[in-house]
């Protein structure tokens, strides 16, 4: 701000944001120049020159492995890359796989599994019920284990349609 824009008041207080650069400071002290960017990109090829001179390791040095040592009671096995990594890690230290992911999926195609044997099972059930002479007993069995299976086929598939967040919380492997 300048004295020709100042009021009158001679108790008024101004207070410069960005004040004109004039190599003084307060109290007399040097202020230090604007940063040039010329002078960042000769202090990045420095910086890169002195990591480029650095030794690398040496042949010999003993490089340990990332991952628990297999015996470890907290050590699981990943199913991508079949390295050993910590249980309940989100990522395999050595491939980042998602494990939650791939444990889930995993899950998934177990599921599907059982459940195309269920289907298969109780299409079994009905074809002996309509097609083959069994006593009233044994059609009764039968004829209970298709609607098991069916409700059961159902109520799973009604749970695993529900979003992650209504979903009773699975059974940690």
């Amino acid at each position: 701000m300048s004295d020709e824009q100042r009021s009158g008041d001679p108790d008024e207080k101004v207070i410069q944001l960005f004040p004109e650069q004039k190599g003084e400071g307060r109290g007399g002290l040097e202020r230090e120049p604007a940063f040039d960017w010329q002078d960042a990109g000769a202090l990045e090829r420095e910086i890169r020159g002195v990591l480029s001179d650095a030794r690398p390791a040496e042949a010999g040095g003993v490089e340990t492995p990332p991952g628990p040592d297999p015996t470890h009671p907290n050590a699981v096995r990943c199913p991508q890359c079949d390295g050993y990594t910590w249980r309940r890690t989100r990522y395999c230290e050595h491939c980042h796989a998602d494990l939650p992911a791939l444990a889930a999926e995993r899950r998934r195609s177990w599921l599907w599994s059982i459940a195309i044997a269920s289907w298969g099972f109780g299409l079994v059930c009905l074809y002996l019920v309509q097609h083959q002479p069994l006593p009233p007993k044994v059609r009764t069995v039968l004829m209970t284990a298709v609607l098991v299976i069916a409700g059961v086929n159902a109520f799973g598939f009604w749970i695993f349609s529900q979003p992650e967040g209504h979903r009773p919380p699975a059974s940690r492997d």
